[in-house]
């Protein structure tokens, strides 16, 4: 078997590099206003909105056992607002809760669950004076955990508020971002971001583990307050102000004069941090602020990402994975490859979408932590003792699902742009009509997918862009326009077909994947070589470390199963299908001796 790399895995490789190089060079306190040089420009493209998609295969698959575990005891108004949580992080279970059940509700086409409703009208209950959740805070004071916690009430709100336009969600979310937030500007420009402001533990929760003057009950996610970026950034969207943007490019700054692998900060916070970065990137057309999210995710990828693509939970401390972290790297690189058609992030987005959200669903639908395969101690892949995180990853697994769906084709102007391969249904609209695509594919598991035009009104020549990811086999590339056979160019990772699309069009594509080796993200002496099938990272279910060695000769069974004697290599993805005992037992080879 031979050990095969591509230009384009090459040339991905060399992007990453690169920004890694350049972030050791540059001063962190220094990212805002260096003038980067981008190779590409930027470009307006349009995801799905999730009304005009509707996702069937796995994928829908997946979302329904999400959503239907998001209807279980644990996620009732009465559950979540007297949760463990509360207490350290009051907002949070119960916002990630309207998150998930909301944007699962859009792109299943479904009405709001009656535990959601309930949430909805039951949650003045729970407001003090000042319209937000615990106590008040006290004049000249801030808590983090309880002006965190809000970061998913806020999220989750916004979304609801954007599906259903209800003017009173609006204004308990114009209560919070104002006393939480906009009042509370001086007091943000002191969040404390040296070594010795923080102290540090090693708990599963964010939970109080000091203060300062200003601040208290800071979070043992060190580095916790910066997620409210994601928050306020889109609650901007909806009501921007002059104050909110004041306070916003203040958290902001802050952030920038961290050393965050230093201080060792938590990388769900810091990632949730750098989408909300980036959508003011988008609002604003600041180039400095996607220079922040670029170079500082390119930190994340060298030295926080597990071998399976997974995070470790804090910069430094390969204790366990966390789903939320994740959830966060899968949307950002895909939003960095929408912002700037760099294809290495729309490969990453891969990587991530299978080996690790779809190996961290559990087969109860929700989502938890794993063991950071990254370390020489760790080849092997099995869930940490938080199998399943009801208080958070569960949730926060909804909507990367959710958000994968309205991922799987891209407009602009008169362009089509497929990133994605999904057995799915979609409407596309556009200036001169609309394009009604069903599509059917076999991805991850082959090259295959059939796309069919269910209706067309458009008047235009539209072009179609499909991603060709580097292990796709590129000589095997077959396109086909209504059953013949058509001339393309694969430039850039893509192929483009340019046609005048009519009801019942067809097209078919087909690329092939074979069992593919490549050297570990993170090489170490002994555990070099990882084993793929297309996207997918496989590994052998044992309880002691194997050898395979480098003339063994693997067959072919089927969705991505390859075998060797009493050797058997299969993806992650299968842990969601599997007895929950037989899931949770688990544990499978991932890295091999080279």
């Amino acid at each position: 078997m031979k050990k095969k790399t591509s230009t384009n895995r090459r040339q991905f490789i060399a992007n990453t590099a690169k920004a890694a190089l350049a972030l050791k060079l540059l001063p962190f306190h220094n990212l805002l206003g260096q003038g980067i040089d981008f190779d590409n420009g930027i470009v307006g493209l349009d995801s799905l909105p999730f009304e005009n998609v509707f996702p069937g295969g796995e994928l829908q698959k997946r979302m329904v056992l999400n959503f239907s575990r998001l209807q279980d005891p644990e996620f009732t108004f009465k559950a979540v607002s007297t949760a463990s949580t509360v207490k350290d992080a009051p907002g949070d279970w119960i916002g990630r809760d309207i998150l998930g059940l909301t944007l699962l509700s859009r792109v299943l086409h479904k009405d709001a669950p009656d535990n959601l409703k309930e949430i909805i009208s039951r949650l003045p209950e729970l407001f003090n004076e000042k319209g937000y959740i615990g106590p008040v805070l006290t004049s000249g004071e801030i808590d983090e955990g309880q002006v965190t916690g809000h970061n998913a009430l806020i999220r989750g709100l916004s979304e609801y508020y954007l599906w259903k336009k209800d003017p009173q969600v609006l204004n308990y979310l114009q209560t919070m971002v104002t006393n939480l937030f906009i009042k509370n500007e001086e007091l943000i420009s002191k969040y404390p971001i040296e070594t010795t402001e923080i102290k540090k533990a090693d708990k599963v929760i964010g939970a109080a583990v000091g203060s300062t003057n200003v601040w208290k009950n800071l979070s043992s996610d060190t580095g916790q307050f910066f997620m409210t970026l994601d928050a306020i950034t889109q609650f901007y969207q909806i009501s921007p102000s002059k104050e909110l943007k004041t306070t916003i490019e203040t958290i902001i700054n802050r952030f920038n004069q961290v050393d965050f692998v230093k201080v060792g900060y938590q990388t769900h916070s810091f990632l949730s941090a750098l989408r909300g970065i980036l959508r003011w990137f988008e609002i604003t057309g600041d180039r400095k602020y996607l220079a922040i999210v670029e170079l500082r995710y390119a930190a994340y990828e060298n030295l926080a990402m597990t071998e399976n693509y997974e995070n470790y939970n804090w910069f430094g401390r390969p204790l366990w994975t966390e789903a939320c972290g994740v959830i966060d790297s899968f949307m950002l690189t895909a939003q960095l490859w929408k912002i700037t058609k760099k294809n290495h992030y729309l490969h990453w987005s891969h990587l991530i979408l299978y080996n690790a959200i779809y190996a961290g669903q559990r087969p109860n639908g929700g989502f938890g932590t794993n063991v950071c395969t990254r370390v020489v101690e760790k080849p092997i892949l099995e869930a940490h003792s938080a199998y399943e995180a009801p208080w958070c990853c569960s949730m926060r697994g909804s909507e990367g699902l959710a958000q994968q769906a309205a991922y799987t084709m891209f407009t602009s102007k008169d362009e089509v742009i497929i990133p994605f391969y999904e057995t799915t249904n979609a409407e596309l609209t556009f200036f001169d009509g609309a394009l009604h695509i069903s599509e059917t594919s076999d991805y991850p598991y082959s090259g295959k997918s059939e796309f069919i035009i269910e209706k067309a009104t458009t008047k235009k020549v539209k072009s179609v862009s499909f991603f060709i990811p580097h292990w796709a086999d590129q000589k095997s590339v077959e396109l086909y326009l209504n059953h013949k056979k058509t001339d393309f160019k694969i430039k850039n990772t893509f192929i483009i077909l340019t046609h005048q699309f009519f009801e019942g069009d067809q097209i078919q594509l087909n690329f092939r994947f074979a069992l593919r080796e490549e050297s570990a993200l993170h090489k170490t002496k002994l555990l070099t070589k990882k084993y793929f099938h297309g996207p997918l990272l496989l590994g052998i279910d044992t309880q002691i470390e194997l050898t395979i060695h480098p003339t063994t000769l693997f067959n072919y069974m089927g969705e991505g199963i390859y075998t060797s004697g009493n050797m058997v290599l299969r993806p992650l993805t299968d842990l969601t299908w599997m007895e929950e005992a037989k899931s949770k037992a688990t544990r499978r080879q991932i890295l091999f001796m080279g």
